[in-house]
């Protein structure tokens, strides 16, 4: 056998397999696709929230125009800032039809008349997007919502109010297109009978 041909030959199953180890780690790592969505929509639902310890649980339904129906829950804690005004810090999970969840964090700043049934309180929150579950595990963006709430009843310390809003923002959606495990690992079976070939050859 000639060095030259020597050479080639052994260079070969080198060659391949560095291409095996690319492929590899290109199927593990896979390529993302990055959606840029406009939210627009409109929410509805109750605020229950406690006078003496500010804090706050609302209950909502979200209808978004370029993703559906979704419903949502928010853990807040309101402060009172000054006569009929008051800041609220929280967080929120929103659920989608498939049980895929949106995470937030937000601050609001709003103001009232009163504390009475049928005073109504206005707010204005940020939302920051943190992530969330399935198709929304990578997402981050932006939403403000301005709300309206009527007071419908007082119990004690407890006020409950319904609320309807809109909602205006975006949403950035990050995917990674990953190879099946299965067609990964055929396809490094069939490399590896290849090697084998051509180091028998030798």
């Amino acid at each position: 056998m000639k060095y030259g041909r020597c050479r080639s030959a052994l260079a070969a199953p080198a060659v391949l397999a560095v291409a095996v180890g690319a492929l590899s780690s290109a199927s593990a790592l896979g390529k993302a696709t990055v959606q840029n969505i406009p939210l627009r929509g409109t929410e509805s639902g109750t605020t229950t929230n406690t006078i003496a310890t500010g804090s706050a649980i609302d209950l909502l339904t979200i209808h978004l125009s370029h993703l559906g129906k979704f419903t949502a829950r928010a853990n807040a804690k309101m402060t009172l800032t000054g006569p009929g005004a008051f800041t609220v810090d929280g967080k929120q999970t929103i659920v989608a039809a498939s049980g895929d969840k949106l995470f937030s964090r937000f601050k609001s700043a709003g103001s009232f008349t009163g504390v009475r049934v049928g005073s109504t309180i206005h707010t204005t929150s940020v939302n920051a997007i943190t992530g969330g579950t399935g198709c929304f595990a990578r997402a981050t963006g932006k939403f403000t919502v301005k709300v309206s709430s009527v007071i419908t009843s007082i119990s004690s310390s407890i006020v409950t109010a319904h609320d309807t809003g809109s909602l205006k923002g975006r949403i950035t959606l990050k995917r990674a297109q990953k190879v099946q495990p299965r067609r990964c690992s055929h396809e490094l079976g069939r490399e590896a009978t290849v090697l084998r070939a051509l180091l028998i050859r030798q």
